[in-house]
């Protein structure tokens, strides 16, 4: 088995590292913008704070707080255009995955000036024109990995479609992971964040087509700092031992690492709940993964039932990690049936379309999948 592993991010991580940020960027340019959501960021002073660090270092700064979860083309289209007109030649993401998805977005867009899902639609990044601005991502949640991956999920909310584009524009130039900024993060975010890191890594390995004790090794560690450290987040949100744990999981889960040594399997879960959450923008991608979990497993138990057994062993000291997964996300209330959350039965044959025409990971689904299958793993969890 052959392994490529490049990640060209420098990721300063660790309780008190946001102190760095504003020499970090000094480095890389003069001239921010602030990606970042519509409250979090301002109520906490976090932007504030920023904002003056940046000052000490003779950083300028602009800043587009337009950001809402799972963010659409329109929006990333009107960053990219402040980006550009501003002469923009550092880019800060703050916030979860939705503000650094879009600080990437924005990147890319700002550097060819072409509309951000008309790369989403080729999966290329082509035309880049002049410099691109530098990159810096400072999360606020544990959970999506932004920091340190080649991914970014942007939403086109005309076509209820929501699609993963990868770039190696879209790794960060810097990265700075600061445990200490996830302690205000609610409950339910914690949770969704938790899943969100497990699945990143339980996903692949369930599905991996070539496995090797290292790569093993590396996301059993991974799943288990997950597992044995969102309760303890959720009992007490300023434990920062348990906040880190989740912070660094969060960060390696998607950075390539995990699949040294092995191969990487494939999202078929996070297809199903990608195309959930283009038609439901307001649940959280964290949440809409907890919803699919039941149904995935259970289509798994005859078709894995080695790893699953493997995974349960490593992870939770059980024969089999399906009833103990169901159990860790019902602990942290994440268990809930769509027909709960809003989501309209009527509503699922397009859902299940969506998945099918747009999500190609379903297609990979271990086993084969049709479109029927589709419909009815939405189905099971109604």
């Amino acid at each position: 088995m052959e392994t490529v592993f490049h990640l060209p991010t420098r990721i300063v991580f660790g309780v008190g590292t946001i102190e760095a940020l504003g020499r970090e960027t000094g480095v890389l340019g003069k001239n921010a913008l602030i990606v970042t959501g519509t409250h979090s960021a301002r109520a906490t002073g976090l932007l504030d704070r920023v904002i003056a660090m940046l000052a000490e270092h003779d950083v300028a700064a602009t800043v587009f707080d337009r950001i809402t979860p799972n963010p659409d083309y329109g929006t990333i289209d009107e960053g990219a255009a402040i980006a550009r007109n501003g002469s923009t030649d550092v880019i800060i993401g703050l916030g979860g995955g939705s503000a650094m998805d879009a600080a990437k977005a924005i990147r890319l867009a700002a550097a060819t000036g072409r509309p951000i899902w008309e790369h989403v639609i080729e999966g290329t990044d082509a035309g880049v024109r002049g410099a691109i601005p530098q990159l810096l991502l400072v999360p606020t949640m544990a959970g999506t990995g932004s920091e340190a991956s080649i991914v970014s999920v942007v939403v086109n909310p005309e076509l209820h479609e929501k699609r993963a584009l990868r770039t190696p524009l879209f790794y960060p130039t810097v990265s700075i992971g600061d445990p200490q900024l996830t302690v205000t993060i609610p409950p339910h975010r914690t949770a969704e964040g938790s899943i969100d890191m497990f699945c990143h890594v339980f996903e692949p390995y369930i599905t991996a087509g070539v496995v090797s004790e290292i790569s093993d090794g590396f996301m059993e560690t991974v799943m288990r700092a997950a597992v044995r450290a969102l309760p303890e987040a959720l009992k007490n949100p300023a434990d920062l031992d348990a906040r880190t744990r989740l912070s660094w999981a969060s960060t390696l889960a998607l950075s390539g690492v995990m699949k040294l040594g092995g191969s990487s399997g494939f999202f078929s879960c996070h297809g199903f709940a990608q195309a959930l959450n283009g038609h439901y923008r307001g649940l959280g991608h964290g949440a809409t993964l907890a919803y699919m979990l039941p149904a995935w497993l259970d289509s798994l138990k005859t078709l894995c039932p080695e790893r699953l057994a493997k995974a349960g062993r490593a992870v939770f000291e059980q024969d089999d990690a399906v009833p103990a997964i169901l159990d860790w996300i019902e602990k942290a209330g994440m268990r809930t049936p769509l027909r709960e959350v809003g989501v309209a039965r009527e509503d699922l044959p397009a859902i299940a379309e969506s998945a099918w025409n747009t999500q190609a990971m379903v297609k990979k689904h271990p086993g084969g999948m049709t479109l029927e299958g589709v419909l009815k793993m939405y189905e099971a969890v109604y």
